[in-house]
């Protein structure tokens, strides 16, 4: 739509005399070679905006001079923001673009962008009774052209030395002062009257001393008050879900009470106050605290559940049952006892205790549906071992001698173009004798075999691809 517009605006004896669009057009590949006046309607802060929006206009192809009007209300915050405009691009001009001086915008602060926003409203009240006239075309051109000149002499004059800064809407030298011109004294002068002293660099302070007592400030200097950390308690730990998170809410407001007083007291002066001046506030200000019996209770609840039991022991704990199904407890604990790989060492008691809480009250944990869906998929496939197991044992209990005799069955798609009958009588026989699942001893043993010492299509298969034809020729059986 962009390109369309475009062609139809440039296009020999086109209708469309006007085009429209942002000073932020730059960049985008608008080129108006066919036009000759440029008209700014609202200037922007950033003087380079409305440049890219006049170099609409100066393209390659341009034969006509190009005239360039600004639209400002006189005595309005329009008036301020094209001058400060202007004296960005002069000072650009005088200093950035020479490369003297790394470029330091400085943003606007309230009281200069209230200023200029207020700047004129004095003659706009003034203007509520007055009759507005129209002035002539002509007359209102040549003003704007008269201040414009004036306005860049000004400019002009301000950025002949690059020492000239703006002190309260003045401009200033930064050698003026008191109404001398130090820059031409000192040069008459020369040197320094006074020698100054050799600076030394002296260390009066100590790093380690000034990080100790900045971690060691106290919290009341201005560090919100907050109540002593609690035990964390986890779901996996079977916790009463009831009655104890109640009572530890409860300890915890009265914790956050006590810790504000506290602090209060510091800050005033006043001496720390005793466990009985501590519950006798509280009962004055309503605040709740435990009772000897709901501390009690609260003790008890907590012995009652797995406070030794970790993250690590959980993921130990469901990796175990995944591998070794929920009913062989004896397996699941092995793990735990090894300290040589586990740190917290725990008795096959323990585990027990443990597991028989856990699959009475595993749906109270987070994710509780994505933890047995693994222990369960586990089981499956310890399920699925058995029957392997079961079905080769039962086939090669046929044979009188199966590592000659057996006879395997391939049905109708064929026994493969890879893998002998030799070779999956050895593979059958020799998993039946090492156990299902030891992958790596049948490979060990396929490449010490005698039998297969010149079958080097079988001595040179992984443990991954033994294992699938020993699944695929179970599948068989």
């Amino acid at each position: 739509a962009r390109d369309e517009a475009m062609h139809l605006f440039n296009a020999p004896g086109s209708s469309k005399f006007l085009f429209m669009l942002s000073t932020r057009a730059g960049g985008l590949g608008i080129n108006l070679a066919t036009a000759d006046t440029v008209i700014l309607y609202d200037s922007d802060w950033n003087p380079q905006a409305d440049l890219q929006a006049m170099d609409r206009a100066h393209r390659i192809g341009q034969k006509r001079e190009v005239m360039v009007y600004r639209f400002m209300i006189q005595g309005s915050v329009e008036e301020k923001i094209i001058e400060r405009a202007q004296r960005k691009l002069y000072l650009d001009a005088a200093v950035i673009q020479q490369g003297r001086l790394a470029e330091n915008s400085k943003a606007l602060s309230k009281e200069e962008m209230l200023s200029m926003i207020r700047f004129g409203a004095d003659e706009v009240l003034q203007l509520d009774h007055a009759e507005a006239t129209e002035e002539d075309l002509d007359a209102l051109l040549a003003r704007g052209e008269e201040r414009t000149a004036t306005d860049n002499a000004r400019f002009k004059s301000q950025v002949n030395s690059l020492a000239n800064f703006t002190l309260d809407g003045q401009e200033k030298s930064l050698y003026d002062y008191e109404d001398q011109d130090w820059k031409q004294r000192s040069s008459s002068k020369g040197p320094f009257a006074v020698k100054l002293k050799k600076r030394t660099q002296k260390r009066d302070y100590d790093e380690n001393e000034y990080y100790r007592n900045m971690l060691n400030k106290s919290s009341a200097e201005g560090r919100a008050a907050r109540a002593p950390k609690q035990v964390q308690i986890h779901d996996f730990q079977f916790y009463d879900t009831e009655t104890l998170p109640k009572l530890r809410d409860k300890e915890a407001s009265y914790l956050q009470w006590k810790q504000e007083r506290m602090l209060q007291r510091r800050a005033r002066g006043d001496e720390d106050e005793d466990e009985a001046a501590l519950r006798r506030a509280a009962s004055l200000e309503r605040v709740e605290q435990l009772s000897e019996e709901e501390e009690a209770e609260m003790a008890a609840l907590m012995e009652q559940g797995f406070r030794d039991w970790r993250q690590k022991d959980f993921k130990l704990f469901v990796d175990s049952c995944e591998r070794n199904g929920r009913h062989n407890l004896d397996a699941v604990a092995l793990p735990f006892s090894l300290e040589s790989k586990y740190d917290r060492p725990k008795s096959a008691r323990e585990v027990s205790r443990y597991a028989s809480v856990f699959f009475e009250r595993w749906h109270e944990l987070k994710n509780s549906e994505a933890v047995m869906r693994r222990i369960e998929a586990g089981e499956e496939r310890l399920r699925r071992t058995d029957r392997i197991v079961r079905v080769l044992s039962k086939k090669v209990s046929l044979e009188r001698n199966p590592w000659v005799a057996l006879k395997i069955e391939y049905g109708p798609s064929g026994r493969g173009k890879h893998f002998s009958e030799d070779n999956d009588r050895f593979l059958v026989c020799m998993i039946n004798q090492l156990g299902y699942g030891n992958w790596d001893a049948l490979r060990d043993e396929v490449r010490a075999s005698w039998l297969l010492r010149f079958d080097w299509f079988i001595k040179t298969r992984t443990a991954q691809e033994l294992q699938r034809r020993v699944d695929a020729l179970a599948k068989l059986i």
